[in-house]
């Protein structure tokens, strides 16, 4: 009988042995896994730190485009008014030359009929 108290407390032995090599190598893997959460939070708080960041750089990028376009289009803007006041200048000139080319005539105008007027024929030149 002292044999199979001994044999049954070897084998109770290595079962409360191997319970404890189970328990330990679970507790190892649940710390295994709390070490890589603890990692992963220490990652998101790094990335979560750099948004205000890549925020800041997203915003400056977005003001330089945005200022390079409305450069570019007042330049644009710019030289299509100053062509336009050529243009209207151009007209100007156009219009004052046409103008006094209507008066001339005019002026020459009023000149024959005076000269019909008053019996004469008119020259074949008017004055000046």
């Amino acid at each position: 009988m002292d044999t199979l108290v001994r044999l049954l407390s070897v084998v109770a032995l290595v079962a409360n042995t191997a319970v404890l090599v189970v328990a330990v190598v679970w507790a190892a893997r649940i710390v295994a896994q709390l070490d890589a959460t603890r990692r992963s939070v220490h990652e998101l708080r790094a990335a979560l730190a750099r948004i205000p960041d890549q925020l800041r750089a997203a915003v400056s990028a977005i003001d330089a485009r945005v200022d390079a376009t409305l450069t570019a289009s007042e330049a644009r803007v710019r030289a299509a008014l100053s062509d336009t006041e050529d243009a209207v200048e151009r007209a100007v000139e156009a219009a004052d030359s046409a103008q006094r080319q209507a008066r001339r005539a005019a002026r020459d105008l009023d000149w024959a009929v005076d000269h019909l007027l008053d019996g004469r024929s008119p020259p074949a030149t008017p004055p000046p």
